[in-house]
């Protein structure tokens, strides 16, 4: 198991856009990729549960990474989220 945590930079959070262009991007991999934010857990694969996390700029979240290509998606994953989280 890999794990990763960032801070929300952008202005508006997680909202719907950015929700499904995760999950569209999690579901890329095989590895179960996990999305923790304030105690809170989503399948980062699927839109709807990111979304009821309710992410707010400057929260920190955190990723949970288990399966067979978990090193790949971790460092897919830190790009992703400097780019667009």
């Amino acid at each position: 198991m890999q794990k990763l945590t960032y801070k929300v930079k952008k202005m508006m959070g997680i909202h719907a856009r950015p929700a499904s262009a995760l999950a569209q991007f999690a579901r890329m991999y095989q590895s179960d990729i996990k999305l923790y934010c304030q105690n809170r857990c989503a399948n980062a694969k699927r839109m709807v549960e990111i979304m009821e996390l309710s992410i707010h700029k400057d929260e920190e979240i955190l990723f949970e990474i288990c399966g067979e290509d978990e090193c790949r998606v971790v460092k897919a994953l830190q790009q992703y989220c400097h780019s667009y989280l």
